[in-house]
């Protein structure tokens, strides 16, 4: 079962990319489904639920199977009870496998906050849930292990949801490698807008230029906004003018501390304090390694900081320097708890959404498109995942068959790719394959 998870080419469709058959290769008493679509304006995660809940129940057996889980939970927000209860019926009376319902807050997908809502379990600091006995997969990945398994399918697809300053926005399930140039346009533009994209959830999605991007395996979404909104404007902030700006006015209130969802569940993550500090840079500063326990999950930055600062940026920039020179933090090994204040601080995801100026986008719902009209090419990033890139395995020229091994994985952390579609291989770089759509 894990070499066919390994030959399919899955990683972890939540954004982080890790390979599934290295995560899935460890023994846990706990499996967790985060269903919990975290960030606002997606609905990908809705949308599978609802069409496929059969199988992503089998593809939970299937992953309990082989981590030897006792017990599974499927995390789900209030927001998705529907979801729940399509999935409650098919569970039955079984107490093997359980639905939990998640706050409508932010960021209760978060893995390691995930956990802790539904087992009480805390994350060590600088640990993975593996130190506490849990698994966790974004239920996308599950589904795709049950494609592998059930169906001898490869992981050329994903669903994704399009949505924005757009005229009709979208959840499809889209092949790996269409231009987000391609989308936008069956997204319908609007007139006079100079478009960007952010490729993901409005919260930890990156920014990409529209003629740039395209869906990889852990693209959950496309926003497409315009430059001069406040989001894109909020993420495009240069580093010096970040910390010029930190040093300034900072003015050590502590919102962004209070707010941090690590602080939350007790890790020693102190944005305020690094804010403080940050003007000198000294690296040989102990404080600045508590960089590494921040998830970026974007709270200080988009919604707690009263004057506009940005502490995930500082936090992004001081891990950068830390591993450019190879350096990482030895954490102690101490007791976590969550702080008793903790319940009243969890941010509604509704007023998040609202601070971000995209509260007219969420009053939007996108219809289900059960088919897209594909491109005359896809360009198939190979590094796409956690670890080393793949090793491409097809030439300028070549003939390649749907779902088609075109990349091979480079090591035990890596990931295979396949042709989403037949055609021709019609230009080879470092890392990309193009092929040109057989129509």
């Amino acid at each position: 079962m894990l070499n066919q998870i390994e030959q399919a080419g899955i990683i972890g469709a939540g954004g982080a990319g890790f390979p599934a058959h290295v995560k899935l290769g460890a023994e846990a008493d706990i499996f967790i489904v985060n269903a919990a679509e975290c960030e606002p304006l997606l609905y990908s995660d809705k949308y599978l639920m609802l069409n496929k809940s059969s199988e992503i129940i089998k593809g939970i057996d299937f992953i309990k199977k082989l981590t030897k889980s006792s017990k599974a939970y499927i995390g789900i927000k209030e927001k998705n009870s529907d979801c729940a209860e399509i999935l409650k019926k098919i569970i039955g009376d079984r107490k093997d496998i359980e639905v939990k319902i998640l706050r409508n807050s932010y960021p209760s997908g978060d893995e390691q906050v995930m956990i802790y809502e539904i087992t009480g379990r805390i994350v060590p600091e600088g640990g993975i849930p593996l130190n506490i006995g849990v698994i966790v997969n974004n239920v996308e990945t599950v589904y795709r292990v049950y494609n592998a398994l059930e169906n001898k399918k490869p992981f050329t697809k994903r669903y994704v949801t399009v949505t924005g300053d757009i005229n009709k926005p979208f959840v499809a399930e889209i092949p790996v490698g269409v231009s987000f140039s391609h989308i936008l346009e069956l997204a319908g533009k609007k007139p006079g807008l100079n478009y960007i994209a952010v490729d993901g959830g409005p919260m930890m999605g990156k920014i990409t230029e529209v003629d740039k991007g395209f869906i990889k395996k852990t693209t959950s979404g496309i926003i497409f906004l315009d430059k001069k909104s406040i989001l894109i404007q909020r993420k495009t902030q240069n580093i010096k003018n970040v910390i010029s700006q930190a040093a300034a006015t900072c003015c050590n209130c502590v919102t962004c501390t209070d707010l941090c969802s690590r602080y939350l569940i007790g890790h020693k993550m102190e944005p305020h304090k690094i804010m403080r500090a940050i003007f000198n840079q000294n690296l040989d500063n102990k404080l600045f390694e508590t960089a590494f326990l921040c998830s970026e999950c974007n709270i200080c930055e988009l919604y707690a900081c009263p004057l506009n600062l940005s502490p995930r940026t500082v936090n992004v920039f001081l891990k950068d320097e830390y591993r450019k020179k190879g350096k990482r933090p030895e954490w102690d090994k101490r007791e976590l708890s969550a702080p008793e204040f903790r319940e009243g601080r969890l941010v509604p995801s509704e007023r998040l959404i609202n601070r971000l100026g995209l509260g007219s986008f969420s009053k939007i719902k996108p219809d289900f498109r059960e088919k897209v009209e594909i491109p005359e090419k896809l360009y198939i990033f190979t590094n796409s995942h956690i670890g080393a890139p793949a090793e491409i395995c097809v030439k300028q020229g070549d003939s390649v068959l749907k779902n088609q091994n075109i990349a091979v994985k480079n090591g035990n952390v890596s990931a295979n790719y396949h042709s989403p579609t037949d055609g021709i291989v019609s230009e080879v770089q470092e890392n990309l394959i193009v092929i040109e759509v057989k129509k």
